[in-house]
């Protein structure tokens, strides 16, 4: 089977509306616009549903979901060609009771092409892998287009006028793309005999005559002429922003070395505890509030004053006496003594 992977957001769908041109649609694992069949079911009624369990339910879903078709239509504009997922898309294949009658078929029929994103082949077996082609895109492009599929999370303001949060909290962070391609390379690394090519989404757009035909050579089947035809660099529309993060310089290093092949060298690299990403990820116990706490929290309570009087107010709530304890950022960032963080509580 020939795998489409790279980070959610980074060409797949747009890789995979390639082969299906070039190597035939019968050929795709998945449909186009998965996200419209899943609707389909939720509206329908249930063979047992009675009128007024059903009328209830829609009520229900227009309640939560008030912007559910409209987000349905943005979602869609974002890849007008398909998206072309299926079950293991995201989850990975692996053989289960579930897709036994399938997995089965596959064994058998090795020319089916499957939309695998990084974090789903990480879960895969590698007996129904036959090639890899894996996408590579700017991490601040990926962050932009992630941040593009935002769903609307609105929310009321004292004077009553409905904001929608994203306006301003946007999802622009490395974190992701940082996390599945180092899951992608251990796979990568675990079985290195499985033929890969790697395709940057930006020379696809640019010279996609050429990169079509570095894929032909690579895979040494179909027609790429017309398949070439397809890529259309007006929906490259989600251009890399620098939104200011920690982890950017994780990010760059990460994609530069999956460009060039150096796997290895991003292994060693994250399994560095003192990575940046590894200390947003890393949690402990505040204990001046005796909640569990990180990084970004805590960073956030030593510049902010409003923030650090709320957790104040919470530990007095909680009837803590939050002048006798330390600061476990202190502590474990700042390396201060457990007494000089307490002597020079910066809470005072």
């Amino acid at each position: 089977m020939i795998v489409v992977c790279g980070c959610p957001r980074s060409g797949t769908s747009l890789m995979m509306t390639i082969l299906g041109t070039a190597l035939g649609w019968e050929r795709l694992m998945g449909e186009k616009f998965p996200m419209v069949e899943r609707r389909k079911k939720l509206l329908q009624r249930h063979p047992k549903e009675t009128d007024s369990g059903y009328e209830l339910r829609m009520y229900t879903h227009k309640k939560l979901e008030p912007k559910a078709e409209k987000e349905l239509a943005e979602t869609i504009d974002m890849n007008p060609n398909g998206f072309w997922e299926c079950a293991y898309s995201v989850q990975g294949i692996s053989w289960s009771f579930r897709h036994a009658d399938q997995l089965k078929e596959l064994e058998t029929n090795r020319k089916k092409i499957c939309k695998i994103v990084s974090q789903g082949l990480f879960q895969s077996d590698p007996q129904y892998v036959d090639k890899i082609i894996f996408m590579l895109r700017d991490p601040r492009s990926v962050a932009k287009s992630q941040e593009r599929l935002k769903r609307s999370l609105p929310f009321i303001t004292e004077d009553g006028e409905e904001h929608d949060l994203y306006e301003d909290l946007k999802i622009h962070s490395p974190q992701m793309f940082i996390n599945v391609t180092i899951a992608a390379t251990r796979w990568l690394l675990k079985y290195p005999n499985v033929p890969i090519l790697y395709v940057k989404h930006e020379d696809l757009l640019t010279k996609p005559v050429e990169i079509c035909q570095g894929i032909q050579n690579f895979l040494q089947e179909g027609d790429f002429v017309e398949a070439a035809k397809l890529v259309d660099v007006k929906l490259h529309r989600s251009r890399p922003q620098n939104v200011p993060n920690d982890l950017w310089g994780d990010a760059d290093y990460i994609y530069d070395r999956m460009c060039e092949g150096k796997l290895q060298e991003i292994l060693d690299y994250a399994e560095d505890p003192e990575r940046p990403f590894h200390r947003q990820q890393s949690n402990w116990l505040c204990l001046r509030t005796m909640l569990q706490t990180g990084e970004d929290h805590c960073k956030a309570c030593k510049n902010d004053l409003s923030f650090r009087s709320s957790l104040k107010e919470q530990a007095r709530k909680r009837g803590l006496i939050w002048q006798e304890e330390p600061c476990a950022y202190e502590c474990l960032r700042e390396k201060k003594s457990v007494q000089e963080s307490i002597d020079r509580n910066h809470w005072l």
